[in-house]
């Protein structure tokens, strides 16, 4: 302390006056703390105001300039914020949470330092419609109501893009019966998440035209003018009917498991119960309750109800151990769901019974599909994927099969699938005489034909499993990720189109073993 004060006194002279050392270093000092106050404004109004842009142009390739930034999707020129593979979004703004593109622009709105194009810009662009590349615009757009709303914002999301639902339970629930309720409880972020992505998907398809049908840059471009209007409304409206289910719960009032649907309605009578004393809500409570009941029905939200339900039907029945049979292969992120049931499931509910699946494998009886998710296309960051193998190896090989069973006839139906690099490889039988259409591949699985195969149930699940066993046992082995010799040291974030590639042309199909039946 000695040296200290001996120092401090060497900024002053007898009179007590600032010596020039003095005066030097309460400059110093000063010009710390401006520093240090300018930067805590800095952070301050990046906070409040974390994005500049106020609407949405249609996507060009030739667009250049700080004036437009652009989501979802990538640009050779301009600033990018999406999750798909190589692009140049900041991997500081992917972090573990990126799967989405809307989880990437919600991330650049809630990081500290913000995201510096979206402070220059005014204008946003994609290049397609979908409710990832929805949200992502709306949120730039409307940056502070989605921080608001960001926990939702992400898991529709997830649910339109990814299509998984965050179930809110036990995968078996707590009984037998794996009531679909229990599974999405009425007013839950899962069912919250359901309501929207279903109203987006009916409007879409009922008003326009469904995914991948028609000029789709024409198409996108009305949507938009549409949809982004709204969304901040249906929204509210989902929200407040997420309360009034959580109020009604809290004091046990109403049986808020059995919604029909229809958001305000079906939440009236716990609203008018939510009070001990048995008096009418406050007078404001019943006003807005009349107010979004009323936007509620300007707006059809009802439309979305149901594929909404069709979703609920079939997690019931993907729950029913005693119809429905679930496996799920670490090593390979493969999952096995067969049932004796021959409709298929909808997408929303077959690929949330297993959130760590890079491939889904549905068998209704000898009607099979098998699927490369989406996850497998973009740059997931919360959780390590497989690279995709080239499922046109398998469809070799089924063919094969189905032709040995069908004693060498002739048949216009054959195990197809597109390239890997697809957004979703659908293998399947299709028929030559009218093939799917990307549209059709895209959709619902109950919206498309689907043919019974030759193949029998447990040799079919045998060939898809060694097929993908082999795969990456054999990528494991030849080092394409370092660090072990079995499937599971392939799993890795962020594969490039060219890891992908290289390590397909690393295995050795030959030596794939012949079926054995």
């Amino acid at each position: 302390m000695g040296a200290l004060s001996d120092r401090l006194a060497g900024f002053f002279d007898e009179r007590g006056s600032l010596t020039d050392d003095g005066r030097i270093a309460a400059a110093v000092a000063y010009m710390i703390c401006v520093v240090v106050v300018l930067r805590r404004v800095k952070f301050f109004l990046i906070r409040l105001f974390p994005s500049n842009v106020l609407e949405f142009v249609p996507y060009k390739h030739d667009a250049k300039g700080t004036d437009t930034v652009c989501v979802d999707c990538t640009h050779k020129h301009l600033p990018t914020l999406t999750h798909h593979k190589e692009s140049s979004t900041p991997d500081y703004l992917k972090g573990t949470t990126g799967d989405t593109s809307t989880d990437v622009v919600l991330n650049a709105l809630t990081h500290p330092t913000g995201w510096a194009p979206a402070r220059t810009a005014t204008k946003v662009t994609c290049n397609h419609f979908d409710i990832d590349g929805l949200l992502s615009v709306w949120a730039l757009i409307h940056p502070l109501k989605a921080r608001r709303h960001e926990e939702l914002l992400r898991a529709c999301a997830r649910l339109g893009d990814l299509r998984e639902l965050g179930l809110d339970m036990d995968r078996r629930g707590n009984d037998n019966s794996a009531n679909s309720h229990q599974i999405v409880p009425p007013g839950s972020l899962s069912d919250q998440a359901l309501r929207f992505c279903c109203f987006v998907n009916a409007v879409e398809t009922q008003t326009f035209t469904a995914p991948f049908v028609g000029d789709e840059f024409e198409e996108s471009r009305k949507k938009y003018k549409h949809f982004l209007p709204i969304v901040s409304e249906v929204i509210d409206i989902i929200v407040f009917h997420a309360e009034v289910h959580a109020e009604a719960a809290s004091l046990g009032v109403g049986d808020t498991s059995k919604s029909n649907g229809d958001d305000i309605d079906a939440s009236n009578a716990s609203r008018k119960g939510a009070y001990a004393d048995g008096k009418e809500p406050a007078a404001e409570v019943e006003t807005k309750r009349i107010a979004m009941k009323t936007r509620a029905t300007f707006l059809e939200l009802s439309l979305g109800d149901a594929e909404r339900a069709t979703v609920l039907r079939d997690l019931h029945r993907l729950f029913d151990e005693t119809k429905t049979q679930i496996a799920f292969n670490k090593n390979t992120n493969v999952v096995f769901i067969k049932t004796a049931d021959e409709t298929p499931f909808h997408y929303y509910a077959s690929f949330s019974v297993e959130p760590g699946a890079d491939v889904v494998v549905c068998q209704n009886f000898t009607k099979y599909e098998i699927e490369q998710r989406y996850v497998t296309f973009v740059d997931l960051r919360s959780r390590p994927t497989t690279p995709r193998l080239d499922m046109a190896v398998l469809a070799k090989r089924l063919n094969a099969l189905e032709q040995k069973r069908n004693f060498g006839n002739a048949t216009t139906k054959r195990w197809d699938v597109s390239g890997f690099t697809d957004s979703g490889p659908l293998l399947r039988i299709n028929c030559s005489e009218n093939r799917l259409s990307k549209a059709q591949r895209y959709g619902a699985p109950y919206e498309r034909p689907i043919f019974e195969s030759k193949i029998g149930i447990d040799t079919f699940a045998k060939e898809v499993a060694g097929f993908f066993e082999f795969g990456l046992s054999e990528m494991a082995k030849k080092g394409i990720v370092p660090g072990g010799s079995d499937a599971k040291s392939v799993r890795k974030l962020g594969w490039s189109w060219k890891e992908t590639r290289d390590a397909h042309d690393a295995v050795d199909w030959e030596g794939w073993g012949s079926e054995k039946s």
